[in-house]
């Protein structure tokens, strides 16, 4: 393929959204598959919609989902299965991807996924340069507590798991790190910082600033009077992770950063080790009520516990169930459906396919009690 490429990195509710929008609008390609916008992004999400479908059903290999990926094994990407992948990614960007301009990635669960996206990268002579999103973390957690509900603890953990990975699998490529609020500020300095990078027919050329500026606005930012993350008390490591982060839109980071940075990699990800926290996994079914399913998988999935698989199963689903389903697939690990020979097989294929040490079944209505039940419980297992 010979080309060059512009990845897009960074949590959920970062400002990937914007950068992406800024270097699509400057040019870039991504690709015939762009997914639109919703209530949550009106403006759109500026990603390729196949791209995150393929996301997400490897994910759903690895018996994960995008807000629950901190405890993927080390080298998860070795395995055969995973490995089967790599011809099907190829294959898809080949596919769509077709114009002559630099391409441009963007999901946030590449953060997790990119090892997979490096070898397809080099296998089709593609030349990487990363964009990463820093935005307060702060921020982000409101941002996600108001969109999925998540508690504050579990979407620090989201943020810490996307933005060590991707900062620990781009290290050894050209990159930069920007801050969403900055580029809510200065819109054209996202192009500016990596104009080198570009063709010489890539430019930014007067049009092109004008709907730059147009489509960038201060008020995309709807938690900017959050700035602080001293606001809450974080251990002094943690702190130290966020302004480090930080620094790095502003400095080049150094051999002594990425030493830190392992460091407590390491020590972050040791915590969530599978003797501590067993992996469970949460089966849910979906019944013909589709408020009582509605109450059911916002409960499981806004538990704050590490490991957690949660498995939507139904059949035959009355219309009014199926638009529920739509609309929570996305923070679903697992959806299982037997059309047409009933519940009971669609259940116990759900339980052949569910990977957790622990498994929990649950009809449509029934909640934990809180969004902390799940981890209280191992906890107290732990204690006694």
């Amino acid at each position: 393929m010979n080309k060059k490429a512009v990845i897009v990195l960074g949590t959920h509710r970062s400002g990937t959204s914007t950068a992406s929008g800024i270097l699509y609008t400057l040019g870039l390609d991504l690709g015939n598959a762009v997914m639109g916008g919703n209530d949550c992004n009106p403006r759109g999400f500026f990603e390729n919609y196949r791209i995150m479908f393929y996301n997400e059903d490897l994910l759903c290999k690895l018996h994960a989902n995008w807000h629950n990926t901190v405890v993927l094994p080390i080298d998860w990407w070795k395995s055969d299965e995973i490995r089967a992948e790599i011809d099907r990614l190829k294959n898809l960007i080949l596919d769509d991807y077709r114009s002559d301009a630099p391409l441009l990635f963007k999901d946030p669960r590449m953060c997790i996924l990119l090892p997979v996206y490096l070898e397809v990268f080099k296998q089709l002579e593609i030349e990487p340069f990363f964009v990463l999103a820093y935005r307060n973390p702060l921020e982000v957690t409101e941002s996600l507590q108001k969109r999925d509900g998540f508690s504050h603890d579990k979407s620090i953990r989201i943020w810490l798991d996307h933005m060590l990975k991707a900062e620990k699998y781009s290290r050894q490529y050209p990159r930069i790190f920007i801050d969403f609020g900055d580029i809510l500020v200065d819109p054209l300095s996202l192009p500016e910082k990596i104009h080198s990078f570009f063709p010489p027919e890539i430019q930014i050329r007067t049009g092109i600033r004008e709907k730059i500026l147009q489509f960038v606005e201060p008020e995309l930012n709807h938690y900017i009077g959050i700035r602080d993350p001293e606001s809450l008390a974080y251990d002094a490591d943690r702190m130290g992770i966020f302004e480090l982060f930080r620094q790095f839109v502003h400095r080049q980071d150094t051999s002594v950063d990425h030493e830190y940075l392992d460091g407590y990699s390491s020590m972050f990800y040791n915590t969530y080790n599978s003797a501590a926290w067993p992996k469970i996994s949460v089966l849910m079914m979906a019944g013909n009520e589709p408020a009582a399913l509605e109450k059911t998988i916002v409960n499981v999935v806004t538990q704050d516990y590490p490991d957690l698989e949660s498995i939507l199963i139904w059949s035959d689903p009355a219309m009014a169930v199926q638009a529920v389903i739509e609309k929570y697939r996305h923070l679903v690990s697992i959806c299982v459906s037997e059309q047409g020979y009933g519940l009971a097989d669609a259940r116990n294929r759900g339980i052949e396919q569910a990977s957790g040490k622990w498994k929990i079944l649950m009809e449509a209505g029934e909640a934990f009690f809180r969004q902390s039940s799940l981890t209280e419980l191992v906890g107290r297992r732990e204690q006694s």
